[in-house]
């Protein structure tokens, strides 16, 4: 990451391919953060989150209302097509 800073910085190299490299360092080792209590985003994660939703909490809110859906919407596909569904030659129900 230092190094794609220093060059884009500097003016060495390829100016995009420093920027690009120092930009997906830095997502890329964002993610490894350390737990914590609330175990929330930081960083680009964070904008992301924010930029959608009020907060965190909204999102996961957010997301286990739409899981609910999947699994509700599944549910019914199965029950109207248990008979028609075969893997590997077993039903799946």
């Amino acid at each position: 990451y230092k190094t794609y800073v220093d060059r884009y910085n500097a003016g060495e190299g390829d100016p995009d391919f420093n920027e690009a490299g120092a930009f997906l360092h830095r997502i890329y080792f964002e993610q490894f953060q350390l737990p914590t209590t609330s175990n929330d985003p930081n960083g680009l994660a964070e904008e992301f989150v924010l930029k959608h939703y009020a907060d965190f909490d909204e999102l996961k809110s957010d997301e286990t209302a739409t899981e609910l859906e999947i699994k509700t919407d599944l549910k019914e596909l199965l029950k109207l097509h248990k008979d028609q569904l075969l893997i590997n030659g077993s039903m799946f129900y």
